[in-house]
């Protein structure tokens, strides 16, 4: 069940990380994702919403506490934006190595949106169930 959730979880976050762009909403999921890979755990609770942080960091402590690594094939797009709020649009393939004991890869279709809330000025990514 665990790993079930911390699949969940990584499909969630990694989902954006063929996209482009800075601070704009695609940039900052870009951003997450760099810092998950490179394992930047301050980079990580900078751009996670306060809505949910403290499950955010429990995440976050169990995805860094696995020795894994993420290649896939994504296509993402804006699909909405207002001032305080946006979603992107993800689609594509994952194969996540490191969660199988037998070492084969768990492979992930992921069609969803990934939700991003403006705070204090800045965009901030929100992981949501």
């Amino acid at each position: 069940m665990k790993r079930a959730l911390v699949l969940s979880l990584m499909l969630l976050s990694l989902s954006v990380v063929g996209c482009s762009g800075s601070d704009d909403p695609v940039g900052v999921s870009e951003r997450f994702i760099q810092a998950l890979e490179n394992k930047d755990l301050e980079t990580i609770k900078a751009l996670g919403c306060s809505e949910n942080m403290d499950r955010y960091l429990a995440f976050v402590d169990r995805l860094i506490s696995h020795d894994y690594r993420v290649d896939y094939d994504v296509d993402c797009s804006l699909e909405s934006k207002d001032d305080d709020s946006a979603s992107v649009r993800v689609k594509g393939g994952f194969d996540f190595y490191g969660l199988n004991k037998d070492g084969s890869p768990s492979s992930r279709e992921v069609d969803n949106s990934v939700n991003l809330v403006r705070e204090d000025g800045q965009w901030k990514y929100c992981i949501r169930q």
